[in-house]
């Protein structure tokens, strides 16, 4: 399954704190600099394996800091 621009935001937009607005970041923006703390992080990358079957490892989550990047990541997979 290829991921999406707006099915990977709408999994930020679960996945962390309300105050945060994911729907028009930038998908190039750092996601550390949106305020994405690592438990959300951890969040994020839990809810992306369940969806598209692609497991990440410690090194990955670290790596991929855009939404850009996961997106690329998941549909190399």
């Amino acid at each position: 399954m290829k991921a999406t621009l707006e099915e990977v935001k709408d999994i930020f937009a679960q996945e962390v704190d309300a105050t945060i607005d994911v729907t028009d970041m930038d998908p190039s923006l750092n996601i550390g600099d949106l305020g994405i703390d690592s438990l959300d992080r951890s969040s994020i990358f839990l809810a992306l394996d369940d969806k598209y079957g692609v497991s990440f490892t410690d090194e990955d989550i670290q790596e991929l800091d855009t939404i850009n990047k996961i997106i690329d990541f998941i549909n190399k997979a």
